[in-house]
């Protein structure tokens, strides 16, 4: 299922990790150390390297070692959309979308102005945001393609999304992934706040294709993926180590 997913929106764009000298410096082979450096790894919300005290994959060597390829028609698309400002989106939808009801709040002071709310500055930021007449356009960095619209209505200092309209292919067996999802991406690309983020409920639990399924989505944005709620998510006090 989430192959054919992959396939239809995303497009393979990963090279292997960048090798890094370390002769002498410990006894593991190169090949060996580079694996160490880069695998991702599962950690226990009791783990006391975890930052966010919840069950997930740390994948953020993996995401940061990485460099995005692909062919020259989706280089030039692309740069060609760095000059996009996303008016093309306005009254648009997801192909064979369907409509999913939420509640997400976020605090809001002040006024934001339609146009670009994020622009992904290298091919390893996956995402291209907009805002028009009320509504956020989440959109493929590369091609373009809209993911995502939320609805939006400001008031009593907050924003609220009561509706989202996703591609069926990717809701119709979790709506819960694509609530998440637009959280997610608001959080971290908006807010720029380092988040966890989501998996799909049914996603297997290999860690491999875990650490490939978070960059192929969200590149070097990424850090961390659990099957938890990351809506309600809370950071836990800091811990001394």
């Amino acid at each position: 299922m989430f192959e054919k997913i992959l396939s239809k929106l995303w497009k393979k764009d990963i090279t292997p990790p960048k090798k890094e000298s370390n002769a002498g410096a410990t006894d593991l082979s190169s090949q060996e150390q580079d694996s160490v450096s880069f695998s991702p790894q599962w950690m226990d919300a009791t783990d006391t390297r975890n930052p966010f005290g919840i069950p997930g994959c740390d994948c953020f060597a993996y995401t940061q070692s990485l460099r995005s390829t692909t062919t020259q028609e989706n280089v030039e698309s692309y740069f060609r959309l760095r000059g996009d400002f996303g008016q093309r989106l306005i009254g648009q939808f997801p192909e064979n979308y369907i409509s999913i009801p939420c509640s997400l709040e976020y605090p809001y002071a002040g006024e934001i102005a339609d146009g670009a709310l994020f622009k992904s500055q290298a091919m390893e930021e996956k995402w291209d945001i907009y805002l028009y007449e009320s509504k956020i356009y989440f959109c493929r960095s590369w091609t373009g393609l809209l993911v995502y619209v939320a609805e939006i209505e400001f008031n009593d200092g907050k924003v609220r999304i009561q509706k989202i309209y996703a591609p069926h292919e990717i809701a119709e067996n979790d709506t819960e992934y694509a609530v998440r999802q637009v959280d997610y991406l608001k959080k971290d690309h908006l807010f720029r706040s380092v988040e966890p983020h989501p998996l799909p409920k049914n996603f297997p639990l290999d860690l491999d294709k875990i650490a490939a399924f978070s960059f192929s989505q969200y590149g070097s944005k990424c850090c961390f993926a659990t099957y938890e709620d990351t809506i309600n998510f809370q950071r836990p006090p800091r811990r001394d180590i």
